[in-house]
């Protein structure tokens, strides 16, 4: 008797049943279209935050080789002054002389 009492069911009830029903799609249509746009967003935005890490990532690394390249041409510098201050004295022991020498041109280099 239930399917009698429901096929029987005015018909105003059905049609508002089913425009709250259409109501509700509606909604949760633009709520799905909100969240795809937020969900853009969010993904621009990540998108930007790995490239500027990249750049950041690059740039240290490019300043950790310019550090090291200093660090190098200053080594290279003064084994060179020290070799010609060898050099120019004649004397090649590393004495006690020798040895203030170069601390001296360690610190004019550093």
């Amino acid at each position: 008797m239930d399917d009698l009492a429901s096929a029987s069911a005015p018909a105003p009830d059905l049609e508002r049943h089913l425009e709250e029903l259409r109501g509700r799609a509606a909604r949760l249509h633009a709520g799905n279209r909100d969240l795809a746009a937020r969900l853009h967003g969010v993904q621009a935005r990540a998108a930007l935050v790995r490239l500027t890490n990249a750049r950041l990532r690059a740039e240290a690394e490019a300043s950790a080789l310019a550090r090291r390249l200093a660090a190098a041409s200053r080594a290279l510098a003064l084994r060179q002054m020290y070799a010609a201050s060898v050099s120019a004295s004649g004397d090649w022991s590393c004495g006690a002389g020798g040895f203030f020498e170069l601390q001296a041109l360690a610190s004019l280099i550093a």
